[in-house]
C-alpha cells in the first residue's frame, strides 16, 4: 500500500501547548484577579491546562488514528481487520527432525523434549515429539520434532540438538541433520495493514480461484510470507496404465474415469467391479501450483505448505467448503525449487579472522539478501552479479577481495517461478596484491 503520513487536522496544528491554553484561560477570568505566574489564579488553572494539552496532543491524535487502518496498531488495527473477514496470522512453530543412535531397545512418548543447550548465558532451546516413536535394537531412529514455543526463536541450525530434557539410557548420540524451519513472529502491523488495505481496494472481490485469489488465500495462513501462484503449471500426461482384474486378467467392457478418494486421485471402474486405483499424473490445464515461503522469507516446511492445501482445498475434491473452485484437476502447494549457488573469490582476510568466520559469515549475509530478490511479480526472478558483489563488502572479516565469480561466471543467476537461490559453496583463494 502507498504510505499514508498521519497529519494532524489544520484545528490540531495550534493552539494546544499548556502555555497556549492557560493564556486562553485566563483571558476569560476578569482583571481584578492577579493573573501572574505563581499566583493563585495561575496555581489553579495551570492544572487544568496540562489535561486539556495532553488531550489535544495526545489522546485526540490517537483517537484519530485508530478510526482508519492506515493509522491504527495494535488490537486497534485487529479491529478494523475483523470488520473485512481477516485476522491477525498468529505466530508458529519450529518443526523439523531429529535422529536418535541408541545401544538398545528405546521409546519417546508423544511430547519429549529434546533440546539445544544453553550457550554463553542464552536459554535453551526445547522440542517435542509430535507423535511416539520406538527402536525395537540398536540402530537409528528419525522423529518429527515441534519447537515448544512459537518464534523466529525457534528456527535452529542443523547439528545442534544435542540433548534431552530428560535424560535416559541407551541413547549414544542426539542430532538434528538439517536445519528447523518455520517458525515465525506473529503477523506485523504492516502486513496486516497491507491485506485490509488490499480488500478495501477492491482486489478481493473475485473469489472465482484467479491467481491472485489462491495468493491471498494462502497468505491467510499462519507462517506465510509470501505466495506466488503459477496457472496451468502441469503440461501434459505422464502415466500410462492397464487395466486388469485380480487375477492379472485384462478388464475388458466399458470403463469409467471417476474421481478418486484424495486430491490427485483417479479411479478406473470396470463394470464387473474391478477397480485400478492409481495417482494419474495429469499435468494440464485447470492446474495450479502454489509457491510459498515462510514469514522468514525461507522456503516454506511441509506443516506450512499442508496447512495452506487444507485451507484452500479442504479434505479434497468433495469438500464442499473447500475455497477453490471445484473444476481444479491437480494442484500442489511447495516451497521454491533450491537452485544451489557457488561462489569463488579472491579474498584478503583480516588478520583477527579465519577464512572459516568469513565464509560463514558470507553465507548468512547472502542468506539474507536472497530474501530481498522478491520482485513486483511476487516471485524470485534474479540473484544480480552487482548486488552480491555490494553484500560481500559488508561482511566483517573480509577486508577486500576481488575476481567474484557466481556459478563461475561474471554474470546474474535467474530463476524460474517456482526456484529459490541458496548457497552452494564459497572457495575463497588467497588474495595476491599483484593479481591482475
Amino acid at each position: 500500500m502507498s504510505i499514508v503520513n498521519f497529519e494532524l487536522p489544520v484545528e490540531l496544528q495550534s493552539g494546544t501547548s499548556a502555555r497556549e491554553i492557560i493564556q486562553q484561560m485566563l483571558a476569560n477570568i476578569p482583571d481584578r484577579y492577579d493573573k501572574t505566574e505563581g499566583g493563585f489564579v495561575w496555581d489553579m488553572t495551570m492544572p487544568t491546562a496540562l489535561e486539556k494539552a495532553e488531550l489535544l496532543q495526545f489522546w485526540l491524535p490517537l483517537a484519530l488514528k485508530t478510526m482508519t487502518h492506515l493509522w491504527a496498531t495494535g488490537r486497534w488495527l485487529d479491529y478494523h481487520a475483523a470488520d473485512c473477514g481477516l485476522t491477525r496470522r498468529p505466530a508458529t512453530y519450529a518443526y523439523g527432525n531429529v535422529v536418535v543412535t541408541t545401544t538398545e531397545a528405546v521409546r519417546f512418548p508423544s511430547g519429549f523434549i529434546f533440546s539445544v543447550p544453553s550457550e554463553n548465558g542464552s536459554a535453551a532451546v526445547d522440542f517435542e515429539t509430535t507423535e511416539s516413536a520406538y527402536i525395537d535394537a540398536a540402530g537409528t531412529l528419525t522423529i518429527r520434532v515441534k519447537a515448544v514455543e512459537a518464534g523466529t526463536n525457534s528456527n535452529v541450525k542443523a547439528d545442534v540438538i544435542t540433548i534431552m530434557k530428560n535424560p535416559r539410557r541407551g541413547i549414544a548420540n542426539i542430532t538434528n541433520p538439517e536445519a528447523l524451519t518455520g517458525g515465525t513472529a506473529a503477523e506485523s502491523d504492516d502486513s496486516l495493514r497491507q491485506r485490509i488495505d488490499d480488500y478495501y481496494a477492491g482486489r478481493q472481490a473475485s473469489f472465482v480461484g484467479n491467481k491472485a485469489d489462491y495468493e491471498r488465500w494462502a497468505k491467510e495462513v499462519a507462517g506465510v510470507g509470501y505466495a506466488h501462484c503459477i496457472p496451468n503449471y502441469f503440461k501434459r500426461w505422464l502415466a500410462e496404465l492397464s487395466v486388469t482384474d485380480a487375477a492379472g486378467n485384462p478388464i475388458t467392457g466399458t470403463l469409467q474415469l471417476v474421481a478418486g478418494d484424495t486430491p490427485n486421485e483417479l479411479k478406473i471402474v470396470a463394470e464387473e467391479g474391478a477397480i485400478l486405483t492409481g495417482n494419474l499424473d495429469y499435468t494440464g490445464k485447470n492446474t495450479v501450483k502454489i509457491v510459498v515461503t515462510d514469514a522468514n522469507g525461507d522456503p516454506a516446511n511441509n506443516e506450512i505448505c499442508d496447512a495452506v492445501d487444507f485451507h484452500i482445498f479442504g479434505t479434497g475434491h468433495d469438500d464442499i467448503e473447500r475455497l477453490a473452485p471445484i473444476g481444479v484437476t491437480k494442484w500442489e502447494i511447495a516451497p521454491p525449487t533450491l537452485v544451489p549457488i557457488n561462489y569463488s573469490l579472491h579474498a584478503k582476510i583480516a588478520e583477527d579472522s579465519s577464512a572459516e568466520g568469513v565464509r560463514a559469515l558470507i553465507a548468512d549475509a547472502l542468506a539474507e539478501h536472497y530474501k530481498t530478490l522478491v520482485d513486483d511479480e511476487r516471485y524470485f526472478s534474479a540473484l544480480k552479479y552487482v548486488e552480491v558483489s555490494a553484500v560481500l563488502t559488508t561482511v566483517d572479516g573480509l577486508e577486500d577481495f576481488k575476481h567474484l565469480r557466481v556459478n563461475g561466471a561474471l554474470k546474474n543467476v535467474v530463476f524460474a517461478e517456482d526456484e529459490y537461490p541458496t548457497t552452494g559453496t564459497i572457495e575463497l583463494i588467497p588474495y595476491e596484491e599483484e593479481d591482475g
